[in-house]
């Protein structure tokens, strides 16, 4: 009689990629997003330029999905509520525009 004997790091290898396969073909699976052009993603770039003097939050509210994680040239990490937050109009006397 022939005894088996597993080796576990054999088996955690085949574990992690057959999860790995998982995610893949989960991810694969999905429903394909809607796909935008060029001239779309830069008139939504410039509303959120234009969003930021004057402090309007709507959209960025409307562009970000609920799990987003952000990251500012500080280091500073925000969820979306945070970041929605950080939206503000420029102070009494200032003004710009940023174009995209």
């Amino acid at each position: 009689m022939k005894i088996h004997e597993t080796n576990p790091m054999r088996t955690l290898s085949f574990i992690a990629f057959a999860l790995a396969l998982f995610t893949t073909t989960a991810h694969a699976s999905t429903p394909e997003t809607t796909k935008i052009t060029q001239d779309e993603l830069v008139r939504r770039t410039q509303e959120l330029f234009d969003a930021v003097a004057i402090g309007n939050q709507t959209p960025w509210k409307a562009c970000f999905a609920e799990d987003t994680i952000y990251t500012d040239e500080t280091g500073k990490i925000m969820d979306k509520p945070a970041l929605v937050a950080n939206i503000s109009p420029l102070p009494k006397g200032y003004s710009g525009t940023i174009k995209s």
